[in-house]
């Protein structure tokens, strides 16, 4: 069955357009004829003669951009001299769809009948170039003249004009980001708060922007690629004198589901003389962003969360609380989490699948309310991925912690606090359930504790007092004594892993790495696979890394409390026959080989960041620093 293909047009709306005429040198043999007959049909509001600033093919390839396939056949076929630029008024426009070049386009009538037409009469070829909107309008009217088309709405702007602006460079990023509002849609994704005039790159490296094709917006902003590989969307554009970086993301690059992105293109709002996504797209493009393309969630993201949500009429005050509404806003237009191009930009694969992974649980244990939890301090480890959740387990509330990998370590989390809670039952979480799932990976649960960790507590505007000091300090001392009793060593006793409770008890959490002090080796899936996992447990609380002795961490942990007698006591008491308490890591003796050719390759790619950036900062920096104490440390 064959149908036909129903061309629409629509009548006049009532007000004026200004559009172009465009005579490239070789139509202009025919020029009194075309200028006649335009004069016949539109209203002429100026004729200006202008001239390529530099290379023609150059020139032709950014001003036509994504839309030229070959710059240099144009310069052959058009010429590279002086051509005429013609700004017209069409009094009545009617707009329909009709063929072009790049498929079927609905264009105003009058002037794409006018561009056949001359093109006819002047060999084919099209020496003529008409725009068929007013977003082509808008565009083609900055690149050959300089000015914006609210300027030629108001008169004819005084001369002299300016070909293809930006061409050696911005003199500001206002005039750069005029730019952009007069030839494409765009909108600045993140930290345009700091635009246009006081961008600081001290703060933020880099200025990302969303916009329809990114070779356009580079050919159209002067802007060159920092790196060779073609996925990498990563630009510099001289403003000023300097290089600023931007990241131009583009439709259907995966940064993004393609839908929201034309959707947020569609509905930005121009503020300061710069485009913002929609304040509902700005809030859930950063929690978004946040939550499924970072590792560790930067300092700042939370606050400016906080305005966005405020501005959108968004309820709650923290990433666990915005998660749930952002799926839904998700799952309500049929948007997908999609995986970026750039694979520079890292991807959270199991975040996003949180529900499928709640709904696995809920077959094996009679949860209720589960919703991803602590997702503020969340860090991600590539290596042993985690998801927290707070949950209900039979109408009491309770903490589960679930890993797709190494279901040993989650059992861990019930084996070890289930003995340690026999010397010490309120000094250690109370594990309520666990299970292997059939995919492989396994939960478990424990009792959800109300209070802070230790680490909260010390950075609280309310200090510690003598009387809280004392019993922490027992506390911690009560807790060693346990570990050393079950035979139990931790191996990441630090102030995270301690948790204040609202009763002013200390317990003692997070077991996935603790081992028997008479273990004979470490689980395969360390030994075996991620070896690397051990080598900063414990942080600056380990004796060095790889190396551990829950007596030291506590030791440095109580450092942190005020001074007073109980504090002293217990610095003493665990302070005694210390060193015959460390634990290594028992791994093969090739791992120093191994080890040492991925820091070479890490001193490397330093340097090389460094070079390009001007500053000591990466994703890979703080493997680079541990991998350095590792070697350092060797015992």
């Amino acid at each position: 069955m064959h149908t036909r293909r129903c061309w629409t047009e629509v009548p006049s709306c009532g007000h004026s357009e200004l559009h172009l005429v465009v005579l490239w040198e070789k139509a202009r043999e025919c020029e009194a004829k075309i200028l006649d007959d335009i004069a016949n049909h539109v209203e002429i509001v100026a004729k200006v003669e202008l001239s390529w600033p530099g290379d023609a093919t150059e020139c032709y390839g950014r001003f036509y951009g994504a839309k030229l396939r070959e710059a240099a056949g144009k310069t052959l076929i058009c010429g590279a001299g002086p051509f005429l630029v013609v700004v017209v008024r069409d009094a009545k426009p009617r707009y329909g769809w009709r063929e072009t070049s790049r498929g079927s386009e609905f264009v105003n009538l009058r002037l794409f009948a006018m561009k056949s037409r001359y093109r006819a009469w002047t060999g084919g070829g099209h020496r003529v170039h008409t725009t068929n909107s007013q977003e082509e309008t808008r565009r083609d009217i900055y690149l050959l003249t300089g000015r914006t088309a609210e300027e030629w709405s108001s008169g004819v702007p005084s001369a002299p004009f300016e070909v293809l602006p930006g061409r050696g460079g911005w003199a500001s990023l206002r005039d750069l980001f005029v730019a952009l509002g007069e030839t494409m849609p765009y909108v600045v994704l993140r930290n345009s708060e700091m635009l246009p005039d006081s961008f600081d790159p001290s703060l933020h490296g880099d200025i990302d922007i969303l916009v329809r094709d990114a070779d356009e917006c580079a050919g159209i902003l002067g802007a060159r690629r920092v790196f060779a590989d073609p996925n990498r969307v990563h630009y510099e554009v001289q403003v000023a004198g300097k290089g600023v970086r931007f990241d131009f993301r583009f439709v259907g690059d995966g940064y993004y589901d393609a839908r929201w992105e034309r959707s947020m293109l569609a509905n930005g709002v121009v503020s300061g003389g710069v485009r913002r996504p929609s304040p509902e797209d700005a809030f859930y493009a950063l929690v978004y962003h946040a939550l499924f393309q970072k590792m560790a969630i930067a300092p700042d993201y939370r606050d400016k969360a906080r305005a966005l949500a405020a501005a959108a009429g968004i309820a709650g005050d923290s990433f666990d609380d915005w998660i749930v509404p952002l799926g839904e806003f998700l799952s309500s237009r049929g948007w997908m989490v999609t995986h970026p191009q750039d694979k520079s930009v890292y991807m959270d694969d199991l975040l996003p699948r949180w529900r499928e992974i709640a709904d696995a649980m809920r077959e094996f244990a009679p949860l209720e309310n589960v919703r991803p939890a602590r997702l503020d301090s969340r860090r991600v480890n590539p290596y042993l991925p985690t998801l927290l959740f707070d949950a209900e387990l039979d109408g009491a509330p309770c903490f589960v912690k679930y890993s797709p990998v190494e279901p040993g370590a989650i059992s861990d989390e019930w084996t070890f606090p289930m003995r340690l809670r026999r010397r010490i039952p309120d000094l250690c979480v109370k594990p309520l359930f666990w299970h292997v799932l059939p995919g492989g990976g396994a939960f478990v649960v424990l009792e959800r504790l109300e209070g802070q960790t230790l680490e909260e507590r010390l950075a609280s505007a309310q200090p510690i007092g003598q009387e809280e000091s004392a019993r922490l300090a027992e506390d911690m001392a009560a807790i060693v004594r346990g570990l050393e009793g079950e035979g139990i060593v931790h191996r990441d006793v630090r102030p995270a892993n301690l948790v204040v409770t609202s009763g002013g008890r200390l317990k003692i959490i997070d077991f996935q790495f603790a081992i028997d002090r008479s273990r004979s080796g470490e689980r395969p899936y360390f030994s075996a696979r991620h070896r690397e996992l051990l080598y900063p447990l414990g942080a600056e609380y380990a004796v060095s890394p790889g190396v551990w002795n829950d007596r030291h961490s506590m030791v440095r942990c109580l450092g942190l409390l005020p001074q007073c007698a109980a504090r002293d006591e217990a610095v003493r008491e665990l302070s005694a026959d210390m060193e015959k308490m460390t634990v290594r890591a028992r791994l093969p003796r090739g791992d120093r080989r191994r080890l040492r050719r991925e820091f070479l390759s890490l001193r490397i790619r330093r340097f090389r960041h460094m070079l390009l950036f001007k500053k000591d900062g990466s994703l890979f920096m703080e493997r680079f620093r541990y991998l350095s104490h590792v070697l350092l440390n060797w015992d």
